[in-house]
């Protein structure tokens, strides 16, 4: 019987938690902004965390010139899409769509002359903005398997609003496939938490200078 409650005792203290587990903490900078990436784990995947920021980037960035939504922009339809680009495409779209087109991936050129993107702001008048604004359409833009098509011109697309949100999800991702399962990921004020922390208690975030007006 002593062996029996022995045996019991032994089995869930195994089902504890994982003492080779610690606290890691990642930290770097990404799409214009800092991350803090906070885990408990055994192992640190740092390197598979920016690898997956680098890949993002390439996709969805308008400050990389080299990026897939550049390119885009640019004007080369030939391009095939990756991954990234058509979960965020989809979710913009649909957004738009239940909006009623109050958001649109396809303001870009006035997110530019306003100065909110990689360019200085420009000068502008209601006339000119008057032309900008037949620019925009998200319902131009379509998907064709991997290849992006626009009616009747090529759009130019900003996902800022988006990828953030999105880059956090898809770091959760990661982490949820090894089965890691307390996290708290900071990237841009864009946040996501599961679990608890090093000291078995819920997350906690703080808020730089709270404002009462909501």
């Amino acid at each position: 019987m002593r062996y029996l409650i022995f045996v019991v005792c032994l089995f869930f203290g195994c089902k504890g938690q994982d003492s080779s587990r610690s606290l890691i903490h990642n930290v770097g900078f990404a799409q214009g902004t800092s991350y803090s990436i906070k885990y408990m784990s055994s192992e640190d995947y740092h390197h598979e965390i920016d690898s997956l920021l680098t890949v993002i980037d390439y996709s969805l960035s308008t400050y990389n010139t080299n990026s897939l939504l550049s390119q885009l922009n640019s004007g080369d339809t030939s391009l095939l899409l990756d991954t990234h680009f058509v979960r965020v495409f989809k979710a913009s779209q649909h957004i738009s769509s239940l909006s009623d087109g109050l958001f649109d991936c396809t303001v870009a050129p006035l997110v530019e002359a306003w100065g909110f993107g990689p360019d200085d702001r420009k000068e502008v008048d209601s006339l000119y903005i008057a032309t900008l604004l037949q620019q925009v359409g998200y319902h131009d833009l379509w998907l064709r398997g991997d290849s992006l098509l626009s009616n009747p011109e090529q759009k130019t697309m900003d996902f800022n609003a988006l990828a953030q949100g999105y880059t956090v999800d898809v770091i959760a991702e990661l982490l949820d496939s090894h089965l890691v399962s307390d996290y708290l990921i900071e990237l841009g004020g864009e946040l996501r938490s599961k679990g608890h922390n090093s000291r078995n208690k819920k997350w906690r975030v703080g808020i730089d200078k709270p404002s009462n007006e909501i």
